[in-house]
């Protein structure tokens, strides 16, 4: 499954039942910055996915979906 980060943030967020301004203001930023993040527009700092993160109770790679690649093969 190849998820985009714009839409694990929108499952996470309301899996969380949390609407777009009641996440921004548990993670300290504006409802447009989680519009914009779900949308695709802009791509969260790492700061921001930390925050984020915190506020759904995540661990950053989660969000992020980091794979780390196998070496050899």
């Amino acid at each position: 499954m190849n998820e985009r980060l714009s839409d694990r943030l929108l499952v996470i967020r309301k899996a969380h039942g949390l609407t777009q301004e009641q996440a921004g203001k548990r993670a300290g930023m504006t409802a447009r910055s989680i519009l914009n993040y779900e949308a695709g527009t802009r791509t969260p700092s790492l700061h921001a996915l930390q925050r984020l993160a915190k506020t759904y109770g995540v661990d950053v790679g989660v969000l992020a979906a980091l794979d780390v690649p196998r070496r050899g093969k």
